[in-house]
């Protein structure tokens, strides 16, 4: 590679074209959302196709004799699909790229197939579109406009600098190896994740036991181990961060408030070790107040368990997080989209812990050593995720060469 420092326009030997000029975009089926079923063959709707992945639910799926009829609306591998709505403003656009996992699948109507001209690979042109200045430009084309539909016409305002096709697949080359690299981490994370379910699984039920234990097992109920905080703060000074539900998977939805803004959530203000979980029907959100999260104000979608002297405070996380706990939870919750389960019927829940307070921190360290090795995977993921946004966006505008 080599950088060009002498780029002006566009870079020396490129081609600026508009890239309407050079893509079309074919609708899919209008398919009876009636007919959905939990079988059958994929059915990609608008709300499959999220930022660069595509997202399949039990609802994704018409009956198998759909095939046939709408042969021109099957995907094949390598497709490129986008959403036919503008972006929200501060979002990216919508597009994927189908896989093999993805097939068979058919195209549903607000969901379009781009296709480019034979003077574009479509591995570039896809790189191109998931820019995030794309997805800005063409919010701002179609601001206003109701309903926000993304068609061809609004790619005929945007402007491409085309390199000859050679330098195209070299560019895609480089590009293609931080994605192999990237899906490599995403494999090991995923094993480690699973390596880790099995040792909750193990460790936490007593099925296997570490060396120099032998001490006695007891199921006991959560409220003989901890107890529900609800002795908060009266007033909280400055600015807090506050956590929502979605939040602490999100940390850019994150807000910071004060005491005036929102009072009541004074009470929610856990201390270091205090385990917080989410008390929504499905979720299984729960997490440590470490020095990161002390001071932070919480919402009352959260309730918060404090140990008393039975119990590790990390095997308590452990023990809570676990599937077969939240099984438990999600069985005594309230029925509804917004259902939870109720203070009493969570401190009623059983959980099983060994009587030896050593043997629960050696199973906790065990766990969180797992979890170590997770979070060092991620970061690594995230340094990689880093360093292909700056090629990419320096490979597709030209200010860095791939030499021949």
């Amino acid at each position: 590679m080599k950088i060009n420092n002498q780029q002006k326009n566009i870079p020396e030997g490129w081609q600026q074209v508009k890239l309407g000029n050079e893509i079309e975009i074919f609708n899919g089926g209008a398919f009876n959302s009636e007919d959905s079923s939990s079988v059958g063959i994929k059915w990609l709707k608008i709300a499959n196709v999220g930022v660069q992945s595509i997202k399949w639910n039990s609802k994704s799926f018409l009956p198998k004799e759909y095939s046939d009829e709408y042969e021109k609306y099957k995907l094949k591998d390598g497709d490129i699909v986008v959403a036919l709505t503008r972006p929200t403003l501060g979002q990216k656009l919508k597009i994927a790229k189908i896989a093999k996992n993805d097939l068979p699948s058919l195209l549903n109507q607000r969901v379009g197939k781009l296709k480019f001209s034979k003077r574009i690979n479509h591995k570039f042109g896809y790189n191109f579109l998931i820019l995030d200045r794309i997805a800005y430009e063409i919010n701002q084309l179609l601001a206003g406009t109701d309903p926000p539909n993304l068609s061809s016409h609004a790619f005929n305002y945007i402007n491409i600098s085309l390199p000859p096709f050679s330098e195209q697949n070299r560019i895609v080359e480089v590009l293609e190896t931080w994605d192999k690299y990237l899906e490599e981490l995403s494999k090991k994370i995923e094993v480690k994740k699973k390596i880790k379910k099995g040792l909750m699984q193990k460790l936490l039920s007593g099925k296997v036991k570490l060396k120099g234990f032998s001490r006695e097992w007891e199921n006991v109920k959560l409220e003989s181990v901890c107890n529900i905080v609800k002795n908060g703060i009266p007033e909280f000074r400055g600015i807090k961060k506050y956590f929502s539900t979605s939040a602490l998977l999100d940390i850019n939805k994150v807000i910071n408030i004060s005491y005036h803004e929102r009072p009541s959530r004074a009470d929610m203000y856990p201390v270091i070790s205090d385990i917080g979980m989410a008390k929504m029907k499905g979720t299984n959100r729960c997490f440590l107040i470490n020095n990161k999260l002390f001071k932070s104000i919480f919402s009352t979608g959260f309730v918060f368990l404090r140990h008393n002297n039975m119990i590790v405070p990390k095997y308590l996380f452990y023990s809570i997080s676990n599937n077969r706990f939240q099984y438990m939870k999600d069985a005594y919750s309230a029925s509804g989209i917004m259902g939870g389960i109720n203070n009493g019927d969570l401190l009623s829940i059983k959980i099983k812990i060994p009587k030896d307070t050593k043997e629960q921190q050696a199973i906790a360290e065990v766990l969180t050593t797992a979890d170590q090795e997770i979070e060092t995977l991620e970061k690594k993921k995230k340094i990689i995720e880093a360093q292909k946004k700056y090629l990419l966006n320096n490979l597709i505008t030209g200010k860095i060469r791939v030499l021949v």
